[in-house]
Parts: C-alpha cells; structure tokens; sequence
C-alpha cells in the first residue's frame, strides 16, 4: 500500500489518524509528557528514532513498522484497532496493548486535545473490570480536565469511594484522584491506591510483594478489616490516589462536644453512685 504515503510523515500521520488518536494522546501513549517528537515527523524536521519506532512497537502490537518506514506491505498487521470517533467534546480513544500491561487500555481528550479526567461513579465502577478497554463505555462516563500542574503530563481517572473500609481516611462517598501506574515496580508500601482487579475495584493501601510472592497485600485504615491479597494475574490496572475531594467533612467540634457531654454523665453518675453506697453505708451505722 502506497497510495501517495511516500514519505515518514505522511506514513505517520496516516496511522495516528486510523488509530483514531491525536498527536497528542498518540504522544501520550507513548509514554511521552509532550508531542514535539511526533510533530517534528509530521512537520518533516526528523526522520522516526530507533527510540520511537521501539516504543509504537511495544505499544501498538498491529502496527507494521516496515510500512511506516518504506511504505511497503500494509499499515498493519492485522485488522487495525476499532476506529473511534467523537462523542461531544470528548474524544474516546482505544489501543492494543499487551495482556500483561498495566498501563490504562483507554484515555479520552477534549477538543483541544487535552486529556480529561475520567469520572467512574460507585456504580460505573463496578462495571469497569469488564469494560476497561471499552471506549463507548468509557466515553458515556463525565470527564473534565483540571488546570493545575499536578494533574499534568501523566494519566489520572477519579474514583468514588464504597464502603467504610477505608475510613477515617477516605469517607464512603468519597472522591479519589488517582494517577496511572505504568510499572508494578513502582507502587510504594503503605500508600493508597486504586487496584482494578477482575473481579471489581478496591481503594486500599498497599504493600508490593510482587517480586517476592506475586501478589499485592491490601490492607484497610478501618481495623476490622482484615488483610487480604490480590495475585498479580488478577490485576488489570492500578492508580496511585493523588487527591480527595469529599463532600462530608464532619463537624470535629460537634464530636468533641459530644464526647465531652459523655463524660459529663460518666462522671455524673459515678458520683451519685459514690452517694448511693455512702447513704447505704451510714444506714448500715458503719460510720
């Protein structure tokens, strides 16, 4: 197939288009926080790196790197990703990985190509697992961007919190902001993270045995839940909880009051308890 794709830019930029993806979350995708090394191809200021070209290979298993860099045989090896179109502002975009990955199978960006942040409610969340490469799923779901440099050049989803496991830390209800975790390797012990696993999605703290036993240990701030553990092949996704937003912040006051009211009683009725065994002490004319 050639077809006027006679050179490296224009080969590239007929597989982003049929990928569906804009530069930038072809970039993102990549692993890359900007897009100046795909638009430099695209703009013909630079041939594709060995680098890059490694890095579309690893990431997008059906693209045929010989026709990206001679225009020879097909764009891909087999049947291309299914191609996904706009759905309002938001664009879904779907890409083939690796079973093993746990690197997100899906993202979607605003019109001017600026990630958004997918919101999976209580109930969306539980249907994630079995739609985590799903773009329709993932495209009917709320999805906003937040202007502010911490939640930048990385992937991050929102996730409500179910249950009281987790409390007093995250309350049921709960928002959590979580960032993409690319590499196992690097989730840390003792802090809190979205594991996707098969069968459902947790928010707990987590310690990494991995390498050791091939297993994550989840374990919940509330202390009448027990330990327990996922097996790596369990795990689909996982997000380290970056940020919280709640709408119940509690009244502290409230509770001291009452905790203080408490002990008001308490002491209240040990004192007329005193009363009681020293009247019945002086009836008994022991005193």
């Amino acid at each position: 197939m050639d077809e006027g794709y006679n050179n490296y830019s224009s080969r590239m930029e007929f597989i982003i288009s049929k990928l569906g993806l804009s530069p930038l979350a072809f970039s993102r995708l990549l692993g890359y926080s900007r897009a100046d090394k795909i638009y430099n191809i695209l703009n013909q200021k630079n041939k594709p790196s060995f680098d890059i070209l490694a890095d579309i290979t690893r990431t997008f298993e059906t693209v045929n790197i010989e026709w990206l860099l001679t225009g020879k045989d097909n764009p891909f090896k087999a049947l291309s990703p299914d191609l996904i179109t706009s759905n309002g502002t938001n664009e879904s975009i779907t890409v083939t990985k690796s079973n093993s990955s746990i690197i997100p199978k899906c993202i979607t960006v605003d019109s001017d190509e600026k990630e958004n942040i997918i919101m999976l409610d209580i109930r969306a969340a539980a249907g994630y697992p079995s739609n985590i490469d799903n773009p329709q799923y993932l495209s009917e779901q709320p999805a906003f961007s937040i202007p502010r440099p911490e939640f930048q050049g990385a992937t991050f989803r929102g996730f409500q919190v179910s249950g009281d496991s987790m409390e007093p830390t995250l309350p049921n209800g709960s928002w959590v902001f979580a960032m993409a975790v690319e590499d196992p390797n690097l989730i840390k012990d003792g802090l809190v993270y979205v594991v996707i696993k098969k069968s459902g999605v947790v928010v707990k703290r987590v310690l990494n045995r991995l390498k050791e036993r091939g297993q994550l240990i989840l374990k919940s701030d509330n202390s009448t839940y027990a330990l327990k553990t996922i097996p790596q092949e369990e795990i689909l996704e996982v997000w380290a909880v970056k940020a919280l937003m709640s709408f119940d912040l509690g009244n502290r006051s409230a509770d001291l009051y009452q905790m203080i009211n408490s002990l008001e009683i308490k002491q209240l009725d040990f004192e007329n308890k005193i009363d009681e065994i020293m009247k019945h002490i002086k009836k008994s004319g022991e005193i």
